[in-house]
């Protein structure tokens, strides 16, 4: 597990370019948290931590001990490809977060849990470019804040 201190450190642009890609996660994630404190806690900050652990810090390094570091590559439209590994554990991300929702599907559904997957994809990049969970785990942690922050800012002007 990657749980060290990046090998690659961020630079400044590319954390605002990721921080940016956030907001239609935060917008669009559709989660309602509890308002109560342990729940908000829980939401953002143990679910993210223990989500990263699981999918970027096993399934990721477990991915990498059996397919290998041999550079299999799925192609994904307008990031041109993500490794095997990166994109294998972003599936299994996605198809967790069905979970929120008591296991129901509809359209609305399935773009919530594709945005999962796509920032699985976001983050399994970070990893393999980092080395490291740290910055997946930060990243994990303001989207699921932003997400909550939406939605008590949205319920309470209603």
């Amino acid at each position: 597990m990657n749980i060290r201190p990046p090998k690659r450190t961020l630079t400044l642009l590319e954390m605002l370019f990721i921080l940016l890609a956030l907001i239609p996660f935060m917008i669009e994630s559709g989660y309602k948290p509890q308002k109560n404190l342990k729940e908000m806690i829980n939401f953002c900050f143990v679910f993210p931590i223990g989500e990263e652990l699981l999918f970027r810090g096993i399934i990721l390094s477990l991915a990498t001990y059996l397919v290998g570091s041999s550079g299999i590559y799925v192609p994904i439209p307008i990031i041109k490809g993500v490794s095997l590994q990166v994109f294998l554990s972003a599936i299994c991300f996605g198809i967790t977060h069905f979970q929120y929702f008591r296991f129901k599907y509809d359209n609305t559904i399935i773009k919530k849990v594709l945005f999962a997957f796509v920032f699985g994809l976001f983050a399994g990049i970070v990893v393999e470019i980092t080395e490291s969970i740290l910055y997946a785990v930060m990243f994990h942690i303001i989207a699921n804040s932003g997400a909550a922050i939406y939605y008590i800012i949205s319920n309470n002007n209603k």
